[in-house]
């Protein structure tokens, strides 16, 4: 394995062989004033995933928290209110259209 090193500005002017070079697996070092401040390395290939290596290794329960009585609550609230104003959940309570001033006919268009 080779070593290059090379100062900032070159370094910005040859930045693809640098990337080529590091691919190919030399170490690429990028010098300031002759002092290395970065190094250039390749991406590692993605690791092969095995499917199982969990298995019988964890155990599953039923109902890890249990249920919150007050966030059950606060849930079928807000439903209700959704139901109720349209999906808009105004939280007034009031029924779509109750605001709306109707016209002499008496319907709403």
């Amino acid at each position: 394995m080779t070593t290059v090193v090379m100062n900032t500005h070159e370094a910005k002017s040859r930045l693809s062989e640098l990337i080529r070079e590091a691919e190919a697996g030399s170490d690429v070092i990028v010098a300031r004033n002759g002092r290395p401040v970065a190094k250039i390395i390749a991406w590692p290939p993605p690791r092969e995933r095995v499917l199982g290596t969990w298995t019988g290794q964890v155990q599953v329960l039923d109902d890890i928290v249990g249920s919150d009585e007050e966030v059950i609550a606060l849930f079928e609230q807000s439903a209700s209110r959704t139901n109720l104003t349209g999906g808009r959940g105004s939280g007034t309570g009031e029924e779509v259209g109750d605001s709306l001033e109707r016209p002499a006919g008496g319907t709403v268009a």
